[in-house]
């Protein structure tokens, strides 16, 4: 089994070069593609570096929470809904190799939002994968529809 500090290793710093990327190439045009693209070099860059579990544990909490979510459900950019269907392939794919969260183990499951996470998913019979699933959903639709709207 690959080590998941590893997976988020390559993950994130592919994240930072992707960004860079749409920055260079002209993709971040809206406000919103710059609040994504801020968003998404802050919580790369508390991963990939801090080892402080209350700064991991909002960073994994702004990527899940708000970052994948946001732009399944309001970004119009192309790039970043098939950049989000992408990553979270890698993060249900993950989540079944691993059988959990690779965040999680790098946090050592720790943390506030970690904490709240446990005592509201004990009352559901779901988990993040079944979530990032419809996330994914989403974002596949949402990008389905703005490609046809190029056309």
């Amino acid at each position: 089994m690959i080590d998941c500090n590893i997976v988020i290793n390559i993950s994130f710093t592919a994240f930072i070069a992707i960004m860079a990327g749409f920055y260079y190439f002209g993709i971040i045009k809206s406000l919103k593609d710059k609040f994504f693209a801020f968003l998404a070099l802050v919580v790369s860059f508390i991963l990939l570096f801090s080892k402080e579990t209350y700064l991991l544990d909002i960073a994994h909490a702004l990527y899940c929470g708000v970052y994948l979510v946001l732009v399944a459900v309001i970004s119009n950019n192309k790039y970043f809904l098939g950049l989000n269907s992408l990553m979270l392939f890698n993060i249900i794919v993950s989540r079944l190799y691993y059988k959990g969260c690779v965040l999680n183990t790098k946090q050592s499951n720790k943390g506030y939002f970690t904490d709240i996470n446990k005592s509201v998913m004990k009352h559901f019979d779901f988990s993040w994968t079944h979530i990032f699933s419809v996330i994914l959903a989403i974002s596949l639709i949402r990008l389905v529809l703005v490609l046809k709207k190029e056309d």
